[in-house]
């Protein structure tokens, strides 16, 4: 079992002063929230953990922060380990959309609020989700991909594990931009967010597909694996335009090197410092709105 336990008090010291004018100097129980994330390897998931501990930190709350690594088994062990442990609120980047109702079941029969991030899961009830709009994201990406090739040849689209919903929202909304274009469907193929597998696909597929003349990668380590690809095949290297999903750094860079085109940037930081408000708001009473959509954009290079 692999957790990392954040206790940071917000008053260590009581001030007599402060007492004297009857105020409160601090909470006898301090605020205390469970953090899933799938797979800290995962820069998008890298951030969004380091966000969470720094806002925890800042306001003295305590941070049970779990790596499920991509388990729904792991997840539940832990997750139930961390219930136990007093953890007031549960916040979930699911393993799986069906493999984690086990999850939520449990909280549901506990009555444990649970905010999901990132991901849904097809079952049980949540008190809040946050997350981008990742249909709206696959269709940026067809738009974009298919004025970039000006229609041209095969769209190679490289997905995460299609269990996961970020994967079906990407793939469908893509899907339907080939379809409203009256385009070809893709070359599909999951490569389960790997930069190596990604590479391994990419240059397999260019083998068997030569006319392809563009990449959807449905998170950056697989655009930067599909660019590292090309880059083994320097004829195609500027024929090939490739887009990325999640607008981590390595990928922003790699965009203003010229090796990917363009990816839709998403905003991790904002998506857990929401939820971790949103997390206290509920622990003082209050009922979350229970869909917060958290903006994309389109970062191109020029």
């Amino acid at each position: 079992m692999w957790q990392r336990f954040i206790s940071i008090f917000a008053c260590l010291i009581v001030i007599p002063t402060a007492l004297s004018l009857g105020l409160q100097a601090c909470s006898p129980t301090p605020v205390k929230i469970a953090l899933v994330v799938p797979d800290l390897t995962n820069p998008f998931f890298q951030t969004m953990a380091n966000s969470a501990t720094q806002h925890a930190n800042a306001r003295g709350y305590q941070l049970i922060l779990i790596n499920s690594k991509g388990s729904s088994d792991n997840e539940y062990k832990q997750i139930v380990a961390a219930h136990q442990a007093g953890a007031q609120v549960l916040l979930l980047v699911p393993s799986k959309a069906d493999n984690s109702v086990k999850t939520l079941v449990y909280a549901n029969q506990h009555h444990w609020p649970v905010i999901s991030i990132d991901r849904n899961v097809n079952g049980g009830k949540v008190a809040q989700h946050i997350s981008s709009d990742n249909y709206t994201g696959g269709k940026m990406a067809g738009e974009y991909l298919l004025a970039l090739t000006q229609r041209q040849g095969n769209l190679l689209e490289l997905t995460g594990p299609m269990d996961i919903s970020v994967s079906q929202d990407r793939s469908q909304g893509f899907a339907d931009v080939l379809t409203a274009y009256q385009q070809p469907s893709s070359i599909k193929s999951v490569a389960n967010f790997n930069q190596l597998k990604a590479q391994q696909i990419t240059a397999a597929m260019l083998e068997q597909h030569p006319h392809i003349r563009g990449i959807f990668a449905h998170n950056d380590e697989m655009a930067l694996g599909a660019a590292a690809a090309i880059a083994a095949r320097p004829s195609q290297h500027q024929s090939i335009a490739i887009v990325g999903f999640d607008g981590t750094a390595s990928a922003l860079a790699a965009m203003q090197q010229g090796h990917i085109h363009a990816t839709l940037v998403q905003q991790p930081e904002a998506m857990i410092t929401t939820a971790i408000n949103s997390a206290v708001n509920i622990i003082n009473g209050a009922t979350p709105a229970p869909y917060l959509k958290v903006p994309l954009r389109l970062a191109q290079h020029h």
